[in-house]
């Protein structure tokens, strides 16, 4: 079988274009590739940090290809001779039970990269492994699919007309997407050619950041998938100012709603849909993502600015503090089982109390 390290749309360090993966669906396409393969996202690997992949993982899996999660963060005090995201060794156990409940929850395998030699000899640190190993082959065959109720349409055609070097750059693709992701509600993740293709009923929110180019067949594909059924759609910086020929910072306000450049985070009926938008991307905090999501109803599973994944059988809730927490299901269930603690968490519950530690990574089967 042959698998790619390909698709890194979230890259790090203003390489968005020069770095070459942009052309990632006709990749995926290739009947000649078996699976891909991308390292966490760099920029939010802190303790409350998000995380993830590099690729849009959904948009990978509907071209048919599988997927595995390079888990490569180094440990507390490792010998690398930088600095690293995980600081004690409870971020040791927080952060890569994080890594591993992302890939449980988007069906796919992870491998545990000893990159420089050392990262796993801690016992404490390869005992909790095995207890992550022991779960993820339970879930070997599960395929339930994904609870999201937000949308990230990557948009790569887009990013070719952005200058990578610029501060713009970066707030539109991996800092947005990290800010998006700490709401308390899950994200899937898929790429604009997608959107024909895929049931697109159970997301309220539709986040396009980066969507500068919509030539006249895109924009009749934006309007006909996403702009309709109370959905929100969430734009920034300057969307639709480009038509593949020319540029008109009149064409934002059809989308936006409001004119290029215009001032805070404005939200606009539309008719049928909503458009959020923000001259400044930096301007949608998490808090004001978490305001728009409430505001179009996607349900967050807790209140806190925290990270979520979810499927319809596996919640993971990842968080830089202790203390209880109450988590909401977006439905009643038989049974709440903490899958690590190997006890129920709650039975014939649409809600229920956790005490986390500091910081803590919980992963948690809902069954029926």
């Amino acid at each position: 079988e042959i698998g790619i390290f390909f698709g890194y749309y979230f890259v790090h360090n203003f390489r968005q274009v020069s770095f070459g993966h942009l052309d990632y669906g006709r990749v995926f396409a290739s009947p000649d590739i078996d699976f891909v393969i991308a390292p966490g996202n760099y920029s939010d690997r802190g303790m409350g940090g998000a995380s993830g992949s590099q690729l849009p993982v959904a948009s990978a899996a509907l071209a048919g290809k599988r997927l595995m999660h390079e888990i490569d963060c180094w440990p507390h005090g490792h010998k690398m001779g930088w600095g690293g995201y995980f600081k004690t060794e409870a971020d040791d156990f927080a952060g890569n039970t994080r890594e591993a409940a992302f890939a449980l929850v988007n069906h796919a395998s992870w491998w545990w990269f000893d990159m420089w030699g050392g990262f796993y000899d801690d016992p404490a640190l390869r005992a909790r492994i095995g207890k992550l190993e022991a779960i993820r082959r339970r879930f070997e065959n599960d395929l339930s699919p994904s609870a999201a109720e937000v949308l990230f349409v990557c948009d790569p055609d887009s990013a070719r007309y952005v200058n990578e070097e610029s501060k713009t750059s970066d707030e539109l693709y991996r800092h947005f997407y990290n800010r998006a992701v700490r709401t308390g509600a899950p994200v899937d993740l898929y790429s604009f050619d997608d959107l024909p293709r895929i049931d697109l009923s159970r997301y309220k929110v539709a986040i396009l950041a980066a969507s500068v180019n919509l030539p006249p067949e895109k924009a009749a594909t934006l309007r006909r998938t996403l702009c309709n059924a109370g959905r929100t759609l969430v734009f920034a910086y300057a969307p639709g100012i480009s038509d593949g020929k020319t540029l008109d910072k009149r064409r934002v306000r059809e989308w936006a709603g409001v004119d290029f450049g215009a001032p805070g985070v404005r939200v606009t009926d539309r008719g049928g849909w909503k458009a959020a938008y923000a001259a400044d991307p930096a301007l949608y905090t998490s808090a004001k993502l978490a305001e728009i999501y409430a505001d179009a109803g996607v349900h967050r599973y807790v209140d806190e600015l925290s990270p979520v994944y979810a499927n319809t059988r596996v919640l993971a809730v990842h968080s830089a503090t202790g203390g209880v927490k109450t988590i909401r299901l977006r439905s009643r269930v038989g049974e709440v089982a903490d899958l690590l603690a190997d006890r129920s968490a709650a039975r014939d519950a649409d809600r229920f109390d956790c005490a986390f530690d500091t910081p803590d990574t919980k992963i948690f089967e809902l069954r029926p």
